[in-house]
């Protein structure tokens, strides 16, 4: 029978074992939770990004100096449904929904261009955002005056948003950061 030398230090298999079966047990007890936390986040990042652009939309609006010809804060000075028209980079709404988010950084509604998170950019003269372009949501001001997203995905990789890269419906996306 082997016997350790005197003095020589290490774990048994069965030791290792115990404390492998321990942290398995730990982290299926733990991943569960952790994930209904990131679930929960994006919902509040989403909602929260919706009131900061509707606050900033309100502001320009309600901005003496922004109000002329009722002019709307997106790239075309309008606002309604989204509809298939190309233009500016922007391939949905005639121009007249999708928030330029270069102007209410301008105006001073914004902070800056990246004050919302889930922004999509879109290149040429477009939102005018900085963000990513990947898994973002396209934001738009509709027939109501209200703020409203669209999931986008870039599927042709050009940077402008299209109505086809669009999803059906409008608010929160489960697979959307934030």
């Amino acid at each position: 029978m082997l016997r350790p030398k005197k003095g020589s230090t290490g774990f048994t298999l069965i030791e290792i074992i115990i404390v492998l079966a321990v942290i398995g047990m730990l982290a299926a007890i733990a991943v569960p939770n952790v994930t209904g936390f990131l679930s929960s986040g994006k919902h509040t990042a989403f909602d929260a990004d919706q009131r900061i652009l509707q606050a900033a939309v309100d502001g320009w609006r309600t901005d003496i100096y922004q109000r002329s010809g009722n002019q709307w804060p997106t790239v075309g000075g309008g606002k309604g449904p989204l509809v298939d028209a190309p233009a500016n980079g922007v391939d949905i709404g005639t121009e007249s929904t999708v928030i330029k988010v270069s102007l209410l950084s301008t105006g001073g509604q914004l902070k800056g261009t990246d004050a919302v998170k889930s922004f999509a950019y879109s290149t040429g003269t477009g939102t005018g955002a900085t963000n990513s372009p990947i898994g973002s949501y396209v934001w738009y001001v509709d027939s109501s005056g209200r703020v409203q997203a669209r999931k986008w995905t870039d599927t042709d990789s050009d940077g402008v948003i299209a109505l086809s890269e669009l999803a059906g419906t409008d608010g929160f996306a489960t697979d959307v950061y934030p």
